[in-house]
């Protein structure tokens, strides 16, 4: 039922607007463009709904679906989007200045980072909750101890939050 009022509040709006633009251009030859203009808004705003409806496959329930609804909804879906967009950069960016911040004391050996991050609206927003370090090395040189220290030192990641995996190549 709110969907109809809305949509009955669309056309009311609609037809005000027509009489509002009748009324205060002059009568003449744009009088009849006016009238054409409005009239081809309000039989859109008529039409919407229903062709809303045959765009959503014919369902019962998507014929009294406004356009303002639908469009409140995809705004939604794309603050939503928007919003995971920016949580995979800011963790790509995290893992690659952690990457860098620990390079300086690996040397040449091959690691990836991984990191997690609250997801959460409100304060703790964007904190990393845990990171993980993958090594690729050939000579699996245990360097838990210097990564654990710096993250710990530089990002406040606590211990415990720290993952550390080996992969020795055979």
């Amino acid at each position: 039922m709110e969907a109809l009022r809305e949509w009955a509040m669309l056309l009311a709006g609609v037809m005000i607007f027509g009489s509002i633009c009748e009324s205060l251009l002059p009568q003449g030859g744009l009088s009849k463009y006016v009238r054409l203009t409005v009239g081809l808004l309000l039989v859109l705003t008529l039409i919407a709904p229903v062709m809303h409806w045959m765009e959503k496959g014919g369902g019962a329930g998507g014929l009294l679906e406004t356009p303002a609804r639908s469009a409140s909804m995809q705004a939604e879906d794309m603050g939503e989007k928007q919003r995971q967009a920016v949580i995979r950069l800011y963790k790509k960016k995290l893992e690659e200045k952690i990457k860098e911040t620990l390079a300086g004391g690996i040397g040449n050996h091959t690691f990836t980072v991984h990191c997690m991050v609250n997801e959460e609206e409100g304060e703790q927003f964007g904190e990393i909750t845990s990171v993980t370090v993958v090594f690729q090395a050939a000579d699996a040189y245990d360097y838990t101890g210097y990564v654990k220290e710096q993250l710990h030192k530089i990002y406040g990641i606590e211990e415990e939050d720290t993952i550390i995996k080996y992969i020795v190549d055979g």
